[in-house]
């Protein structure tokens, strides 16, 4: 139960005796490891390998057929070998008890549970590419397993690293189906886990520092704990700090030298004075906005995490953000640790909040294709594009950028790496081009707005530049001293519901404290903090894409990453805000799903209702034409193709039909390519072309949502 009414002399008269005590050394006891026996990830469908697999052609080369998995089905057969998953997991507990005698922990229990870390393995993939030449072949086994650290009952990721080995197994062509090629496979399957997993405890060991930082209680004001450090000491909004007792507070104000929290699992008689903050480092990313990758759309052999991880770490410490770390397989450790520990899962966890800025990623259609230049040499093209957008609490669209890797090798025919081989690095490119645009380009602004006054239940906020927009929620805070200290303490959540002549109106929506018929009420003279990108405009002028709705062809060929293009292309383009309330590319779930699907499955408090703004204009339908002009062909492997392209968009009303149409047209000449290949080479061109013209639909005068 969380207590309304604390002691606030017994926190002030403890303030001497806990500064004396820290000068002496008086430390909060230590940090625990307790490595869970869940193996992660085995319990996902598997990758289905079919016949089709083997390859007709000498230098071709094939993966495993796409089920929407990224774990070929003999790697879990060879999990399941008798004996060999509980070897895994004993190695696994002898190990962390090998390496950190001190911090191992064989059970988590009332007592130990806000100090004890749960470590956990995951498979994220294990696949397998052949490449076969002439009478041989190599079968090529990636594995890729993650080490997480996570605080189960905050739901963050203290330490995550994955690693990857390749297996390369030489075979004769005829004995790829063999039974004893698939007895080889699953054996070095089983090498390659325990390998792997070796090579990330090794890491574990040589890079985990964890450290507490302790945090006295000063006083309190109101139900609001008053703490005596702040951003300079690596304390910031959003963290959540433990005591012994296993009371949990959250940080919701920061200032250099003090911070304000909230009790959020304390019993009405705990008075814990000293609170803690475990960390691995002492990064200043505390005075940075939290963002939360919200959803990645990636093709079917392509693993989310992958992608997550390697654009969390480019971003690193030099964005202007700090990304909230999460463990999307939080609901299967918190069940598996429910079995294996004393660690109530619905009482003790999914206690989180949820930032208000999202990122999401959507890896578009890659372009890939092998060309013979002459009877020992081939060019190998490879294009892959990762967007990537920053959104805020309203579902508005505040950055938007594409990431692109392109690449033409020549290589001897049949000998080059699997094009799926490249096409992982090429992926990797495009996620480093992307992290690098955030970094450079997104910045944020702080600003204060004042309450002007108090109108029918309503608060009217002065906003003479736009910074807030329809649907926003934002914080009220209450300017407040202690001591010689300026702080703000927030005091309700609200949610912007209208502007006009330079004010914003306000609906209140929850206190940041209930405390009944005491609750704080806004007043004139508080605050509306925010962390700013540009400004804001007007609701009824703003764009949004018609959900479940695919771009209309208007033509006879097909160009499946149009509706993406085009959103991409209006989100950096256009004058007008975008709002990504609605599936912005094919396969994409809504933006509110796709957050209240990390309730239910990353730690975050399954009782949030994100709730996101829709437009109350027409949405728009991206609409294109691909049509071939002409074709004339030298040889049967050498032809000219000429195309014309027109791409725009159209508004569809609440009756459902389509009205003011704007588009604009250009010829793309396609010079010596074969038939094989024009597919290819013409979606190479229309990712260029499909941009430049939706830049001249969103300056052209007739653009408009508007009903």
């Amino acid at each position: 139960m969380i207590s309304s009414v604390l002691n606030v002399s017994y926190y002030r008269s403890l303030l001497a005796a806990t500064c004396l005590s820290m000068c002496f050394g008086m430390a909060h006891a230590s940090l625990l490891i307790y490595p869970s026996t869940a193996v992660l990830g085995l319990s996902d469908s598997c990758l289905q390998r079919s016949s089709a697999e083997v390859p007709t052609d000498a230098a071709e080369t094939t993966a495993v057929s796409i089920t929407g998995a990224v774990i070929d089905c003999d790697f879990m057969s060879a999990m399941q070998e008798s004996g060999f998953l509980s070897q895994i997991q004993q190695d696994f507990i002898n190990k962390i008890k090998q390496d950190f005698p001190k911090a191992y922990a064989d059970q988590v229990n009332a007592a130990n549970k806000g100090r004890t870390f749960i470590l956990s393995l995951e498979v994220v993939r294990a696949s397998r590419y052949v490449v076969k030449k002439e009478s041989t072949a190599e079968v090529f086994l990636p594995v890729t397993l993650a080490l997480k650290l996570t605080n189960i009952l905050t739901g963050e990721v203290i330490y995550a690293q994955n690693l990857t080995q390749i297996k390369p197994i030489k075979l004769l062509a005829t004995d790829l189906q063999a039974s004893t090629t698939q007895a080889q496979v699953m054996q070095e399957y089983r090498k390659l886990f325990k390998e792997v997993m070796s090579g990330l405890l090794v890491q574990l060991k040589s890079e985990l520092n964890l450290a507490q930082i302790e945090v006295p209680v000063v006083t309190q004001w109101k139900s609001y704990l008053i703490l005596s450090k702040g951003t300079d000491q690596n304390i910031g909004v959003g963290d959540e700090l433990s005591a012994g007792d296993g009371s949990l507070i959250r940080v919701v104000s920061a200032s250099g030298q003090q911070s304000v929290a909230i009790p959020i699992l304390m019993d009405a008689s705990a008075k814990p004075n000293m609170f803690v903050k475990n960390v691995r480092s002492t990064s200043k990313a505390v005075n940075k906005p939290k963002v939360l990758i919200a959803d990645i759309l990636s093709h079917p052999e392509q693993s989310k995490d992958l992608i997550e991880a390697v654009f969390a770490s480019e971003l690193g410490d030099q964005a202007a953000f700090s990304l909230t770390p999460v463990n999307r397989r939080y609901g299967q450790l918190a069940a598996a640790l429910s079995q294996e520990t004393q660690l109530a899962q619905r009482e003790d966890t999914q206690q989180r909040s949820l930032p208000d800025l999202f990122i999401r990623l959507a890896v578009l259609p890659n372009v890939s294709y092998s060309q013979s230049i002459g009877s020992l040499t081939e060019v190998q093209v490879h294009q892959t594009r990762v967007m990537g957008e920053l959104i805020d609490s309203s579902g508005r669209v505040l950055f938007a950028a594409l990431g692109v890797d392109k690449k033409e090798e020549k290589v001897s025919t049949g000998m080059g790496f699997a094009l799926q081989d490249r096409q992982e690095v090429s992926l990797k490119n495009a996620l480093l081009d992307l992290a690098g645009q955030f970094v450079k380009n997104v910045r944020f602004e702080k600003i204060s707005l004042n309450v002007q006054q108090i109108k029918d239940n309503q608060v009217v906020i002065a906003d003479p530049d736009q910074r807030l927009s329809n649907g926003m929620n934002v914080k009220i805070y209450r300017p407040y001293k202690f001591g010689q200290v300026n702080t703000v303490i927030p005091i309700w959540d609200a949610q912007v519901i209208k502007q006009e002549a330079g004010v914003a109106y306000l609906d209140l929506v929850l206190p940041i404290v209930d405390a009944g018929k005491d609750t704080l009420q806004p007043k004139v003279d508080d605050v509306v903090l925010l962390n700013a990108i540009g400004t804001a405009a007007p609701l009824n002028t703003a764009l949004v894409f018609c959900p479940n709705t695919a771009a209309a062809a208007l033509g006879p060929v097909v160009f499946d990453a149009a509706k993406t293009l085009s959103y991409f292309s209006l989100a950096t383009q256009a004058t007008l805000p975008l709002y990504a309330t609605t599936g912005s590319t094919e396969g994409q779930q809504p933006l509110a799903a796709a957050v209240q699907a990390l309730t239910e499955n990353a730690g975050f408090r399954s009782t949030l209702q994100p709730k996101f703004v829709t437009p109350p204009t027409n949405c728009i339908q991206p609409v294109y034409l691909i049509k071939q002009q002409s074709e004339t062909c030298t040889t049967p492997k050498q032809c000219n193709f000429e195309y014309q392209v027109v791409a725009g968009v159209r508004s569809i009303g609440a009756d459902g039909k389509p009205a003011n149409p704007v588009g604009f047209s250009q010829t793309i000449k396609i010079q010596s390519v074969s038939r094989d290949n024009l597919d290819a080479v013409l979606q190479q061109h229309l990712f260029d072309a499909v941009p430049a013209l939706l830049q001249k639909v969103s300056l052209s005068p007739t653009f408009s949502p508007t009903r």
